[in-house]
Formats: C-alpha cells, sequence, structure tokens
C-alpha cells in the first residue's frame, strides 16, 4: 500500500470510528452533563495562552504573585469573550460575528490593530505564507459559505467535519491582524456545542504534533481542488481522533 493510501486509510477508520462514537452518544438515555462541562470548560483552557501570558513576564523584575494575577485576569475575561460568543453563535455564518469575534480577542490582548488585516504575513518556522491581504475579502466570503453549507446537514459526522473546516482554514487564511488562531478554535467549539458534541482537547503534550501537523497541511493545501490533500487529511484525521477521544471520555461517564 502507498503513502497517500495509508493516509486515506487511516482518515477513512478516523472518521468511521467517530461516527459510531456519535451515534452511541446520541443512543444514551442520558448524558453526563458534568463531563461535557469539564470538558468544556478543559479545551476552552487549552486553547487560550496562559503559559505564554506567564513566560512574557519571566524575566521582569514583577512579583511572581502579581505576574500570576495578570495572567489569571486575562485568563477570565478570553473565556468571558468565549461566553459572549455562545450567547451570539448562529450556524448562518457571517463575516461581520467572525469580525467581532475576533475583536473581542484581540482587544484583550491589548492590540492595537484589529479586524481583517491589510499586510502580508509570513510564518516564522513554516514554508506557509497565508494569502495576500487583497484576497481576504472573497477567502473569507467562501470560508463563511461553506461552513454555513456544511452545517445544513443533521448528521453529526458532517457537523465535526465543518468544525474541523472551520479551525484548520482559518488558520490557513489567517485574515486578522491577531487572535486567529483563538478565533478558529472558538469558531470550532462554538459548532460542536451547539449541536451538543464534546471539544477536542489540545493539551500542552499535544501541541507539538498538532502545529507539526497543521503546517504539513497548509504547505499541503490545494486551492484548486476541493479534495483534501494528503497533509490535510492527517491534520483531519487528528482532530476527529481527538474530538471521539472526548465523546468517548462522555459515553464512559453516562453509563
Amino acid at each position: 500500500m502507498e503513502f497517500g493510501q495509508n493516509i486515506d486509510a487511516k482518515y477513512e477508520k478516523s472518521r468511521a470510528k467517530l461516527k459510531d462514537s456519535l451515534v452511541k452518544l446520541g443512543g444514551l438515555e442520558s448524558i453526563s452533563m458534568a463531563t461535557v462541562g469539564k470538558i468544556r470548560k478543559d479545551a476552552i483552557e487549552s486553547s487560550l495562552p496562559y503559559k505564554t501570558l506567564v513566560s512574557e513576564f519571566e524575566d521582569s523584575d514583577v512579583p511572581k504573585t502579581m505576574i500570576e494575577k495578570y495572567c489569571k485576569k486575562e485568563f477570565k475575561e478570553l473565556k468571558n469573550a468565549y461566553s459572549w460568543a455562545r450567547e451570539n453563535y448562529s450556524e448562518d455564518l457571517s463575516e461581520t460575528f467572525l469580525e467581532n469575534l475576533n475583536k473581542k480577542y484581540a482587544n484583550k490582548m491589548d492590540s492595537d490593530e484589529v479586524g481583517f488585516r491589510d499586510n502580508d504575513l509570513e510564518l516564522i518556522g513554516s514554508d506557509y505564507k497565508p494569502i495576500e491581504p487583497e484576497k481576504i475579502a472573497s477567502e473569507v466570503k467562501s470560508y463563511v459559505s461553506r461552513v454555513s453549507d456544511k452545517l445544513k446537514s443533521n448528521e453529526l459526522i458532517n457537523v465535526v467535519d465543518a468544525s474541523i473546516d472551520a479551525h484548520f482554514n482559518m488558520l490557513r487564511l489567517r485574515p486578522f491582524y491577531d487572535a486567529n488562531n483563538r478565533t478558529s478554535k472558538t469558531v470550532q467549539n462554538l459548532i460542536l456545542d451547539n449541536r451538543g458534541v464534546p471539544l477536542p482537547i489540545i493539551s500542552e503534550s499535544d501541541k507539538s504534533e498538532y502545529y507539526d501537523l497543521m503546517n504539513k497541511a497548509f504547505v499541503g493545501h490545494n486551492s484548486s481542488s476541493e479534495e483534501l490533500s494528503s497533509e490535510e487529511k492527517m491534520f483531519y484525521s487528528y482532530m476527529m481522533d481527538k474530538v471521539n477521544d472526548s465523546v468517548g471520555e462522555v459515553i464512559e461517564a453516562s453509563k
């Protein structure tokens, strides 16, 4: 079996396994909401850079207690931004919602520049270069339309696919000046949360593999094809497995 066929087989296996788990989740008489809530909390916290905020002050003369107090305050405000997003989310996505969501995060980062960027970007340590600013408006419009169309499906496996699409392709486009990472993960989580699918958790120990697969998927993306590239399938498989881990945890706790 060739390399590409191995990836295809892994992708189909991850998808089939998750689809089966989602059917089991839907068949439960009752669901452990405490477990769902804990997973949501862990997933949101894993997407917000508490450790990064702490590290920014490591070489300063600011007392450690003050650093921790500041970081916890920032952390709380970022979680409040997610709460705002849950209250204002609609499956009929719009560019305006995405921009307002991003502003919630960018403003919490004391960023001087918010909204859709008008500058070129280069990613440190990656061969991938995000799209030119003059293409952002049309690309975001296509992104919103594609994800919204996928969300018309009643099948949860297609909803998960839409969530990963939303996550990956916003990071690939990087349409905003700042907070693209947080914005993309939030859109993914909102999509899943809204349909009752437990959120994937990317722990600190996972992040090296997560970013490696993501960067390879960026480079492997083929804008002239609607089919996922082998590199994209690797990333999608990884994320489906992470969703499946959370679904399995809820199923086990609900027995």
